[in-house]
């Protein structure tokens, strides 16, 4: 069974500039490259795993959601970066859905469509409903890095991957 990386988008990968949606808002923050290179190189399969409720809102659509995962997955790629997989909600909290974290729904997808061992698979986020929904998912790790801060996935999978 092959192990898996599962990252949040806003404010681990991209800049969360409240609701990124916009391809002039999408800015890749500093680090984020090397550290998926790194955790690729370790034998880890990429996935994105995302709360994107600014559509339950009605504050923009779908369309847009697809849009900005296909620009951040197509500059990422440029480098040699390649996603197995991206899943994201489009619910907003109160509607109580299975698939936003902190429900593990979204995981729990990957893990069966791609024969995943949870046991030896992550999950990096920036808020606590992210770090509870890898838990929740039987991952072994889950880390929580600080929102829009340069080099803090590069530091946190380093710091992993040193331990291992």
């Amino acid at each position: 069974m092959a192990k898996a990386a599962f990252l949040d988008r806003d404010g681990v990968l991209n800049i969360d500039t409240g609701y990124p949606h916009k391809l002039t808002e999408l800015e890749i923050i500093p680090g984020v490259p090397a550290a998926l290179k790194l955790l690729s190189e370790a034998g880890f399969q990429l996935f994105i795993v995302s709360n994107q409720s600014g559509v339950g809102k009605g504050m923009f659509d779908e369309t847009d959601v697809v849009a900005f995962n296909n620009r951040l997955l197509y500059l990422l790629g440029t480098q040699n970066i390649h996603f197995r997989g991206v899943s994201y909600c489009t619910h907003v909290a109160a509607e109580g859905c299975l698939c936003r974290k902190p429900e593990p729904k979204m995981i729990l997808d990957f893990v069966e469509k791609f024969s995943l061992d949870s046991n030896e698979s992550m999950l990096i986020g920036d808020k606590d409903s992210d770090v509870t929904a890898g838990v929740r998912a039987g991952l072994n790790t889950n880390l929580k890095i600080p929102s829009n801060t340069g080099y803090a996935l590069l530091n946190a999978v380093k710091g992993f991957l040193e331990k291992k």
